[in-house]
């Protein structure tokens, strides 16, 4: 509870302090709680696109969202995951006053095994996403997503491309929604409202599903770090469909009422 409160902030430190629990399945539950946290990234998408545009009520309303499917994940998990939960016993050592080099050492032999993890993925999906930009592949994407996003949640081609570019980086969601929808051919003044290309429904939309899917490429890193690689990728792809499958709801239910 307490680290998946913690990543309410950053997702991150949040999945690296899932170590002091002592059986893999607690880990697994808490880390994929965890990345259904809002963190601050996410939070400045909600209150900068619905917030702002749509009122506060809207952007109370995605986090009312996120707390029923938080709980109702977690009781999930517990029932299908097999296995008790068990009590947390910490060794209390003796405290001492700490010494610089030590402080030191540790604090990097920490900072680096997420760095040299973090860091590949980074510059890797910025090289990719470029590429695609530059060769014009990437606005080919629009259309091979616009089933799910057009069709199933209501939301214009330029909302698909965002989802996928914003896995780097969270907080930059709605300058890079502004961005390509200009870009594709919006007016300049979209940069400054959002209203111009997407409806208020649509921005409730585009930001409950942006709060939900797999956070930013350091999570997925702190994740595999944490629990390995096949583990990560099935909470990824777990909340991506959660993702797709509350948006597409959500906008059926707008529609309706």
């Amino acid at each position: 509870m307490l680290t998946s409160v913690a990543g309410a902030g950053c997702n991150v430190p949040a999945i690296m302090g899932t170590r002091v629990l002592t059986t893999m399945r607690e880990r697994i539950i808490a880390g994929t709680l965890i990345v259904l946290v809002p963190c601050s990234a996410r939070s400045a998408v909600i209150f900068g696109a619905v917030g702002f545009y749509a009122g506060w009520q809207w952007a109370l309303g995605i986090y009312v969202i996120i707390g029923i499917i938080w709980v109702l994940v977690g009781l999930g998990l517990n029932k299908l995951m097999p296995g008790k939960p068990t009590g947390l016993v910490m060794e209390m050592f003796p405290f001492r006053r700490p010494h610089p080099k030590t402080v030191f050492k540790k604090t990097w032999h920490r900072f680096k095994a997420f760095v040299f993890m973090a860091v590949p993925l980074l510059l890797v999906g910025s090289v990719v996403l470029g590429i695609l930009f530059q060769t014009g592949y990437l606005f080919d994407l629009a259309g091979v997503f616009s089933p799910v996003v057009e069709g199933w949640m209501g939301l214009p081609p330029v909302a698909g491309l965002v989802l996928v570019m914003a896995v780097l980086r969270k907080e930059l969601a709605l300058q890079l929604l502004a961005a390509m929808a200009i870009v594709m051919g919006a007016s300049s003044e979209a940069s400054s409202n959002l209203l111009l290309i997407m409806s208020k429904e649509q921005l409730f939309v585009f930001a409950l599903v942006t709060a939900i899917y797999i956070p930013c490429v350091a999570t997925i890193a702190a994740l595999a770090r944490e629990l390995g690689w096949r583990r990560s990728l099935i909470i990824m792809g777990f909340t991506i469909v959660l993702a797709i499958l509350v948006g597409g709801i959500a906008n059926r239910v707008l529609i309706a009422f």
